[in-house]
């Protein structure tokens, strides 16, 4: 049987058993274990004014299917539309999924009825930055993936690539931020008491730290052959702690949730440039003024003093942009800085 016949039989569920049914899940209790792991692949810039920001993350979930044993001669490639797959929805924080390519969504299978099932998203996620310490300041950005239906997420600690349960591309970052880190929890949550600090159990949580990444701290834009390619996937430092939460196992109005919290460092050296630098010859430019002779000899000094530090005002002005309020209780660096300027 050549290959197109024999993917047209696939495609046309020829192979499958008679009494397969796609809507039922291949355990008869319903709860299933399905093993997955999370790469990060961009990180866009985060609009502080509009509290959003894109991420792209590709999921793979894996499972048993015991129904399918023996139906495949090796990995084969099927329509996900053909096979049974988790139930799965976003959390609150995604405002919405895109897909880019048709070929997003992607799913194989072996002889012994294992289904590995790729999911790849551009999310557009809600987060709100805290500028209390802006330009000082560390944001984290959260994404959930929730399993409905006895669904169990399966996180196994590995140094291999292949197998870590999370791992980022360092060349997808295109932001104002450096990607410092993040942390990947499988959770078990309740529908009866949402909401609150008893409705969850965290029985898996590994935090990766990048900060000791070069590729995360210091890769150059023009970054794209063969001498970076390591920049590609990333494990970082990562520590894990488990759980087992046995008061979620036989709870029916359990769901579980597989979350990724990507913690964001803005970039200094932008704002130095852009703020500090500029606001710095302000104040120099005023003090020094201050130690001239009143002679008609350093009028000229005066002036070239005081023009410079009224065009470095006038361009700091012309590159204000609109912020989200921030509670006057918590002031920002920059206004400490700011404030500091006019009074010098």
């Amino acid at each position: 049987m050549t290959w197109p016949v024999w993917k047209n039989n696939w495609e046309n569920g020829k192979f499958l058993p008679l009494d397969y049914d796609s809507s039922k899940a291949p355990s008869e209790t319903g709860e299933m274990d399905i093993a997955s792991t999370v790469y990060v692949l961009n990180i866009s810039s985060l609009s502080e004014e509009h509290a959003h920001i894109f991420i792209r993350v590709q999921y793979v979930l894996c499972w048993i299917d015991p129904r399918l044993f023996g139906l495949a001669p090796g990995w084969v490639p099927v329509p996900p539309s053909l096979l049974w797959s988790p139930p799965l929805a976003f959390g609150q924080s995604v405002r919405r999924a895109i897909t880019k390519e048709d070929d997003d969504n992607k799913m194989w299978m072996n002889s012994d009825g294992l289904i590995i099932l790729q999911i790849t998203r551009l999310l557009e996620v809600n987060c709100v930055a805290r500028l209390a310490r802006y330009p000082l300041d560390t944001q984290v950005c959260s994404v959930a993936l929730l399993g409905y239906n006895g669904i169990r997420y399966r996180l196994q600690p590995s140094t291999l690539p292949k197998r870590a349960p999370i791992k980022s591309d360092a060349t997808g970052v295109v932001s104002q931020f450096t990607f410092i880190g993040v942390e990947e929890r499988a959770v078990f949550k309740s529908f009866i008491t949402n909401g609150t600090g008893s409705a969850e159990c965290v029985y898996l949580k590994q935090d990766c730290d990048y900060r000791l990444e070069k590729c995360m701290t210091s890769l150059s834009d023009e970054c794209r052959g063969s001498g970076c390619g390591h920049c590609y996937l990333i494990l970082g430092d990562c520590q894990h702690q488990l759980d087992t939460c046995p008061q979620y196992l036989n709870d029916t109005s359990a769901f579980t949730s597989l979350e990724v919290h990507v913690r964001l460092r803005r970039v200094l050296w932008r704002y130095i440039l852009t703020a500090y630098l500029p606001s710095t010859v302000v104040v120099t430019a005023s003090y020094l003024q201050t130690w001239l002779s009143p002679s008609q000899a350093a009028i000229s000094p005066r002036v070239v003093l005081g023009v410079m530090s009224v065009l470095t005002i006038i361009k700091q002005m012309g590159m204000t942009v609109r912020m989200p309020w921030v509670s006057i209780i918590e002031l920002s660096c920059i206004d400490v800085l700011k404030a500091v300027i006019m009074i010098a």
